[in-house]
């Protein structure tokens, strides 16, 4: 077979290759971006919010900020996207 031809059949290998195009292109954050707008989830999305944040105000968003930025910890910045141009 030749170089430009692909074994569409062989869905690891092509499994495989698309996640190391993704993640040379977008980098390890971006491609979980990318394959995150594919997964549909399950249950109602809504309603588990309002659970979630029943708790969360204004004052405990900003001490969680003010905590994270203190640690220095850059893990959600969007600084570890790689720029697409």
């Amino acid at each position: 077979m030749p170089a430009t031809m692909v074994d569409v059949h062989n869905t690891r290998f092509i499994r495989e290759k698309g996640m190391e195009a993704l993640t040379r292109e977008l980098g390890t954050i971006g491609t979980v971006y990318f394959l995150r707008q594919f997964n549909n989830g399950s249950g109602n999305w809504t309603e588990d919010r309002k659970k979630e944040l029943a708790d969360v105000t204004m004052e405990t968003i900003e001490k969680d900020i003010v905590a994270l930025r203190a640690s220095g910890n850059t893990i959600f910045s969007h600084e570890n996207i790689k720029e697409i141009h």
